[in-house]
This record gives C-alpha cells, sequence and structure tokens, in this order.
C-alpha cells in the first residue's frame, strides 16, 4: 500500500477517529477485527505507514488508546514536529483546530484537519492562510467523500450530464457541533460535483418527537438537490436524476471508506500536494454555515452575498 516509512502524530480529543485510523495504521486488535468483520473478511494494513505520537488534553483516554496501538504519549504538542512526517488532527472541537495545527502548518508538516474544520468560515480563511503562507498542504473532509458506492454514481454522471437533481437522504442535522454530520451530505455533493453551489434554503422542525431538517441545494447551472436529515438509519441513501434515468446508492461501507481516506492522507504526505481542492473545501465550509444561518433566519441564504470568499483566498 502507499507510503515508506511514513511517520505520523495525533492531536486527539473524543472522536473515534483515532482508534478507527490506529486499526489500519497500527495494532489489528480484536476490536479492530470485529469492526472489519462486518465489511469483509480480508482487512488490509497500511504496512508502511504508522501513527508513532500522539498528544491530547484528555491524556487519561488518549493513554488507554496509545497503548493498545504502541503510540507513545508526547507532553506537549510541539514534542512531535522533529519527529513526525505528518500529523492529523482527530477533535470533535472545531474552535481547537487552528490551534491545534498551527505549529505543524508553520513547520511545514503536511496536515489532516478533521471535519468539522473550523466553528465559523473566518477560521477556516485563517488556516487556509496560514497553510498557504507556508507551503504546507493541508486537507479536511468527510470520509464520506470517498465511499465506493458512489463509483456507480459517478460512473451514471459520465454519462448523463444533464442532471437536473436529486437527494440526499441522511443521519444528523447542521447544528454547529453536529455539521460534524451534517457536513457529510455536502461532502458527497462535493465529491460528485466539485464547487458551484450558489445558494440554499434550509428548515428544521420536529413531527411526533422525529427531527426533520430539510435543506434545498441550488447550484449555479439550474440543479437542484433536497437533503432530508435526521434519519434514524445509518447510512446515506444518494439519488440522482437526470431526464428519462435515474440511480439511487446507499453509503455505508466504513471500511472501505476509512481506508481510501487514510490512503489520500499518506499521498498528501508523500507528494506534499493536496488531494482536494481547497477552494472546494472551503464551499463545502460556507454551504454547511449557510445552511445553519438559512434556519436560524428563516431565510434563503446566497454564499457569494451572505458569505462571500475573501479576495485574497480567490
Amino acid at each position: 500500500m502507499t507510503g515508506e516509512n511514513i511517520r505520523l502524530g495525533v492531536v486527539w480529543s473524543l472522536t473515534s477517529h483515532f482508534p478507527t485510523f490506529a486499526c489500519y495504521l497500527n495494532a489489528l486488535t480484536d476490536n479492530c477485527r470485529n469492526f472489519f468483520s462486518k465489511y469483509t473478511k480480508s482487512p488490509k494494513q497500511y504496512e508502511n505507514a504508522r501513527i508513532e505520537y500522539a498528544w491530547s488534553e484528555d491524556r487519561e483516554e488518549l493513554i488507554k488508546i496509545a497503548s493498545i496501538h504502541g503510540i507513545t504519549v508526547v507532553s506537549d504538542i510541539e514534542d512531535m514536529i522533529d519527529r513526525i512526517d505528518g500529523v492529523l488532527i482527530l477533535t470533535r472541537y472545531p474552535y481547537k483546530n487552528l490551534e491545534y495545527s498551527r505549529p505543524f502548518i508553520e513547520a511545514g508538516i503536511p496536515t489532516f484537519i478533521d471535519k468539522p474544520f473550523a466553528p465559523n468560515t473566518d477560521i477556516a480563511y485563517e488556516i487556509v492562510r496560514l497553510s498557504r503562507k507556508h507551503n504546507t498542504p493541508i486537507m479536511s473532509t468527510s470520509a464520506l467523500r470517498y465511499a465506493v458506492e458512489l463509483e456507480p454514481l459517478k460512473s451514471f454522471l459520465k454519462e448523463r450530464r444533464d442532471i437536473w437533481g436529486g437527494n440526499i437522504v441522511a443521519p444528523g442535522d447542521f447544528r454547529v457541533e453536529n455539521t460534524l454530520y451534517g457536513i457529510h451530505a455536502v461532502e458527497i455533493l462535493s465529491a460528485l460535483f466539485g464547487s458551484g453551489i450558489e445558494r440554499v434554503r434550509g428548515t428544521e422542525f420536529k413531527v411526533s418527537e422525529k427531527l426533520h431538517v430539510l435543506v434545498d441545494i441550488i447550484y449555479k447551472d439550474g440543479k437542484v438537490f433536497s437533503l432530508h436529515l435526521g434519519s434514524p438509519y445509518y447510512k446515506w441513501r444518494v439519488t440522482l436524476i437526470s431526464k428519462g434515468a435515474s440511480i439511487s446508492a446507499d453509503l455505508g461501507n466504513s471500511y472501505e471508506y476509512y481506508k481510501r481516506t487514510i490512503g489520500k492522507i499518506l499521498e498528501m504526505v508523500e507528494t506534499h500536494t493536496e488531494p482536494i481542492d481547497i477552494m472546494d473545501t472551503l464551499e463545502v465550509v460556507r454551504t454547511c454555515f449557510a445552511v445553519q444561518m438559512s434556519i436560524e433566519r428563516g431565510v434563503e441564504v446566497v454564499l457569494d452575498r451572505d458569505l462571500p470568499l475573501p479576495q485574497d483566498l480567490k
């Protein structure tokens, strides 16, 4: 697999992604095998890359995971800098991401920042500015971007370019903490179409205690996608519609989408090249916050008018 003796560091707080990523890069524990067995009988690891060091404010929990996977726990974030080739910022607290990523970006270390990328668009822009200033590749994504079930949909798009629109039914919502989940749906659209979102309309309500989040995503070229979030079914149902044809897929093979995401991270570390256009990433971020704004204010939000991209980043 990709990678030649790649040494990774982790900054972690309370996400399941740290032990999950360690399953692909470090020890194949019984818990790892139980997770993988839902999707494959022959799990594959990245043999020439591993997580060597980790740091967290949640030290007690970190030590438990690190000891299982043979990872050295450091006392200070900066203790990792001269020892690693790439870093994974795996935290559910987006307001910490600029602080956590800064020393690595300034040191030129390729940096993966787990979603949510930032707590607001201004901080997202600051992270990108910092990466450009120091010529450091960065990456932030939902693993759903690399879902294996998207491949038939991509083939459908190559055959039929006249896409009218479609829909995504998914778990989660777009509240600030839970862009942790709402971002998955937007990332899927980005994986399929790249950038080009013009405006959004969103509403959130409960019916018999069931949460429903309804969002319209309108593209500049006229296609429209409806997102229906709050589903109790932990898969992402994606439907594309073209003239005279449609296609649907359920995205849920987490073994594959995590494996592919890690592969792209290692590719970034090896090549010092960003695997996702950062402008696509910023559009995903802007769209998520536009949806929040639309739900809170009860209005349609136009990205370029209400959340414009700064001139220095265009």
